[in-house]
This record gives structure tokens, sequence and C-alpha cells, in this order.
């Protein structure tokens, strides 16, 4: 499989760049970060190709769930959260949903796996 992109929205400085470090560190990642949903819409809007979401809920601004409102794209969102009581309400269904913290090794297989499903999908189209 190639490089999989990875776009991280999290207002928390520190859990963008572990994750990042972390990816970086498996190889065979590629981390775009965005403070929230409304600066990820930018970077998507402006051309960010990705193949999978990692998406915080509780953000300032845009909340995860914002954004999964107004967003369409093809990637498939993980759920990223430490309240429970925010993933109710969510406009659809998330590929996975997962408590904070997270296992890296267990968001990296299931990245990957995201990404192997859009794949699949893209090529039965």
């Amino acid at each position: 499989m190639s490089t999989v992109k990875v776009l991280v929205i999290d207002d928390d400085a520190r859990v963008q760049t572990v994750t990042k470090a972390y990816l970086n560190m498996l190889g065979g990642f590629e981390v775009i970060k965005a403070e929230n949903g409304a600066r990820a819409l930018e970077l998507l809007e402006a051309g960010a190709v990705v193949d999978v979401i990692v998406l915080d809920l509780n953000m300032p601004g845009m909340t995860g769930a914002q954004f999964m409102e107004r967003y369409r794209g093809p990637a498939p969102i993980m759920v990223v959260s430490g309240r429970a009581d925010m993933l109710e309400g969510l406009p659809y269904e998330p590929y996975a949903i997962e408590a904070k913290p997270i296992a890296m090794r267990h968001m990296a297989e299931t990245l990957r796996a995201a990404a192997a499903s859009r794949q699949r999908q893209e090529a039965q189209s």
C-alpha cells in the first residue's frame, strides 16, 4: 500500500504533534494538521487530498460534529474524543470511534484499515 495521507483535526497542539511524530516514526504515513474543523475545511477546499481523517469532537470555533455536517469528501473519519456525551447526535456514523487517550499502535492499524477500505470502494465504483 502507498503512503496513507492523514488529516489530524484537533485543537490540542500536543495531540497533533505526538500523533504526527508517531505516525512518521512508523513510516507509511503523511500527516497534515488542523486546529479545528474550519481550518480543516479550508485545507480540503484548497486542494489537500487525504485518505483518512482523525477528528476530535470538542474544539472551539467549529466542533467535530459541525465539521462532519459540512464535510462531503470521500475520506473516512476516525472520531477520537475524551467525552462520550459528544458522540450522541453525530450527523453520520464515522468509520471508527475511539476514546482518548488512544493507543497509537491501534490508531495506526485503524488508519491503515480505513484507507484500504476507501481504496476498495473506489476500485468498485
